[in-house]
């Protein structure tokens, strides 16, 4: 991080999100932008590509969407990789949900 990036905590519904802020260095007021992270998560990468929109005069918010996902740190690559590729009509599909929890194979108690 910069001396004028940082890590921030904002209220959200639900409770609060953590994310990583990145102002210009000149005054403000700044126009503004968010970076949504992809599937792997808050990454370095995001985090410079916010500094490199501060340095070129945006304020730059990246909000961590997995903060409150408490089964995020048990994802990995190979389980990113495999969901990106399989779809409900893959003949996997049921034998992959099968391997989580109940309430994880659904939105809001609605099964997939």
């Amino acid at each position: 991080m910069s001396s004028r990036d940082e890590t921030v905590s904002f209220a959200a519904p639900g409770g609060s999100i953590d994310g990583y802020i990145a102002p210009p260095a000149t005054p403000a007021p700044w126009p503004a932008l968010i970076l949504i992270h992809p599937v792997t998560g808050l990454t370095q990468n995001v985090r410079e590509t916010a500094l490199s929109f501060a340095d070129e005069g945006y304020l730059a918010l990246a909000p961590d969407l997995y903060t409150n996902d408490a089964g995020y740190p048990n994802h990995t690559a190979e389980n990113i990789n495999e969901a990106a590729h399989m779809g409900p009509n893959s003949s996997g599909w049921e034998s992959h949900l099968a391997k989580f929890a109940e309430p994880r194979r659904g939105l809001d108690g609605v099964p997939l």
